[in-house]
Formats: C-alpha cells, structure tokens, sequence
C-alpha cells in the first residue's frame, strides 16, 4: 500500500468509526470490554461483509445471480452460486472454508482435553498441560 492510499484508508477510518460511535448507546461502550463487543459486532455485522462481498465480486469477475448466506469468520456473506462454484465452494456449504476449519480446531482441542481428563480419572496420572 503506498502512502496516498494509506492517507485515504485512514481517513475512510476515521469517518467509519465516528459513525459507528454516533450510533452506539452510550450505556454499551463504558468500558474497553463493552467497546471490544461493540465494535466486533459492528465489524460482523455491517464492515467485514461489505469488504468480503467487494473481494468476491472482483476476484470472480461476478455481481449477479441469486444469493445464499454463508456464515465465516468476518461476518454472514451474501454470495451466488457461481461466485460459489469460482471459488471453489461445496454446493449447500453453510460455512466458509476457514470457519469451517476453526470449528474443526476447537472440537479436536477440547476433544483431547476431555480425553485427557477422562485417562488421568481411569488411571490416576495427570495430563501434561
């Protein structure tokens, strides 16, 4: 990114985030934990699908077709089914690749965590954690 293009971001910035700050009530964003869901939630809900979409559309070479809902990590995408098939998705997938893989990741870890709780309860050793 070169420095113009940085300026621009920055100010394109700022200008998301006071209109995310005007909207929010101001009972939520008293402590950083409260900013923290706030602007998560915003990023989910309103930004990351914007940006994702924006991606989609160039890297596809499509804008058009009927949508489906895709849950990811950045939030509910709107795709088509032939941005879908471009992109190498599974018909009828209702997660993204990656949240796909993350939800895998959890699931092992807590998987082996019980097991390992489970093993030291039947024979008295203790996990290495």
């Amino acid at each position: 990114m070169n420095p113009d293009e940085k300026k621009r971001l920055e100010a394109c910035l700022a200008e998301i985030a006071e209109i995310l700050y005007n909207n929010s009530p101001p009972e939520k964003i008293k402590t950083l934990e409260g900013i923290e869901i706030r602007v998560r939630s915003e990023m989910l809900e309103y930004i990351s699908p914007k940006i994702a979409l924006f991606f989609v559309e160039k890297v596809t070479g499509i804008n058009t077709g009927r949508k489906r809902k895709l849950k990811s990590c950045i939030g509910f995408i709107e795709i088509s089914k032939r941005q879908a098939n471009r992109l190498g998705l599974e018909s009828y997938k209702r997660l993204s690749p990656l949240l796909e893989k993350c939800v895998f990741l959890v699931c092992a870890n807590e998987s082996y965590q019980n097991e390992a709780s489970r093993s030291s309860n039947v024979d008295g050793s203790k996990s290495r954690s």
